[in-house]
């Protein structure tokens, strides 16, 4: 009889066996940990550095030369500005600066131009969150006067859209209401806009928040005039001239209790002729700490802190309720 050749099955397992290991060497050498997937990727963010590195020390120099060898805060903020337009920049002369380029990362610079790239911002006794959102009870009074605040740069979303104050001064904020520098109104358009003057016009931008978008708003005063940006864009060239005075604070998120808006804010910025105030960013406390006010505050109170003057601004509402958090940032 004549004799059938074949695979045994022995064989056949020892040749799976073998073309997996081979397969698991493949995937390894592409997705592994100095796999051709990482080795790529770690090039590109070497490769990004080394760009901002140099945008760094070009516009570091150039602030330098604008001061005559001298680095200041104004010319430092102008030349890191063109790096990165949403960046953040605080500190002095004296105690040198922080360049903040996103929520984990930021530089920081010396008065001899000298500069580090740090990883993460760590503020100790806190723990800093993406956002703080308002439920429409909670808002914060900052120290500021109203009229001390020329400018402000915030990131926020909209959890809820309605009516809402978000910023600047909301006393008497109907017909004769001030200063009030970012808010929507539904009955106006339901659009981003501010109210300026005491009984003067609403200024409304072309632009309609919707819900879970984040938009960057600065709101600022120019010679007199106020201008309203969106994401960069400018929306809203004021013609009226500013000439009143008013005592009041700098308020956030007040008087959006009946309103139904749910606002979450990233970061704020306040300024007064191109000099940081407030530099705000959201977080709790991971001990017992005391607010701007001098009140001790339990352990995961929320709020606002300032990087500029440290303080830490917590909800001023008598509702009882506290904000609520956004993700950690690692």
């Amino acid at each position: 009889m004549r004799k059938e050749k074949g695979i045994t099955l022995i064989a056949l397992v020892i040749t799976i066996v073998v073309l997996l290991i081979l397969a698991g060497v493949s995937i390894s050498m592409v997705t592994g940990k100095n796999g051709v997937l990482n080795q790529a990727q770690n090039a590109a963010t070497e490769t990004q550095n080394a760009s901002e590195k140099e945008k760094m020390t070009m516009a570091i120099a150039a602030a330098q030369m604008a001061g005559d060898g001298i680095l200041t805060t104004d010319n430092l903020y102008a030349e890191l500005r063109k790096v990165n337009d949403r960046g953040i920049l605080t500190g002095s002369p004296e105690t040198g600066w922080s360049f903040q380029i996103s929520g984990k990362e930021f530089y920081s610079i010396d008065n001899l131009g000298n500069f580090a790239k740090e990883e993460k911002l760590v503020i100790e006794n806190y723990q800093r969150v993406e956002y703080i959102e308002s439920t429409g009870t909670q808002y914060i009074i900052t120290d500021d006067i109203v009229t001390d605040v020329d400018k402000v740069w915030a990131e926020l979303s909209f959890s809820q859209v309605g009516d809402s104050f978000v910023c600047g001064n909301p006393n008497n904020y109907g017909s004769t209401g001030n200063y009030n520098h970012i808010f929507i109104s539904l009955s106006y358009g339901a659009k981003f806009q501010y109210k300026y003057t005491k009984g003067g016009p609403w200024k409304a931008s072309g632009v309609v928040p919707t819900r879970d978008k984040r938009y960057i708003i600065e709101s600022y005063l120019t010679q007199g005039r106020q201008y309203l940006k969106v994401d960069d864009i400018l929306q809203v060239e004021g013609t009226e001239t500013f000439t009143d005075t008013f005592a009041d604070k700098f308020q956030i998120f007040k008087s959006n209790t009946n309103w139904g808006a749910k606002i979450r804010l990233y970061n704020m910025v306040l300024e007064k002729n191109g000099v940081r105030k407030r530099n705000l960013i959201p977080c709790y406390s991971t001990a017992e700490v005391a607010n701007s006010m001098g009140e001790i505050c339990p352990i995961g109170t929320k709020g606002l802190y300032d990087l500029v003057e440290d303080k830490f601004y917590t909800n001023r509402s008598p509702s009882g309720d506290d904000f609520t958090a956004g993700p950690i940032v690692e």
